[in-house]
């Protein structure tokens, strides 16, 4: 049985599966850094490429929050309160240091 993460393509690309404390910390310090090099190279908004860069890498931090939302809170639902800017950066770390519950889940074998 393989992962639906265990293709390259799907790390960041695909909102299926689940993702550990580690994986998700990880990837969203690299997409943050990619969104802050985006910023210094191209300005805030002044370029085309920039600002679909940017889009992309929106897409692809949701798709991260949707697998740890599904990891530590059971619903990918739970991405939608990344609508709600003061609340995206609270939920976004607390996915960061929330564990997972003892249970038989696939991340998480008993």
């Amino acid at each position: 049985m393989t992962s639906p993460d265990s293709h390259p393509t799907e790390y960041f690309w695909s909102p299926n599966g689940r993702i550990s404390r580690s994986t998700y910390s990880l990837r969203i310090l690299m997409l943050l850094a990619g969104a802050v090099a985006i910023v210094v190279l191209f300005g805030q908004g002044k370029s085309l490429f920039g600002g679909i860069a940017l889009l992309l890498i929106l897409l692809a931090t949701v798709f991260q929050v949707t697998k740890r939302c599904r990891d530590g809170l059971g619903s990918g639902w739970w991405v939608l309160l990344l609508c709600i800017p003061p609340v995206a950066g609270m939920l976004m770390l607390f996915l960061a240091f929330k564990g997972i519950p003892d249970s038989g889940t696939e991340s998480n074998p008993a």
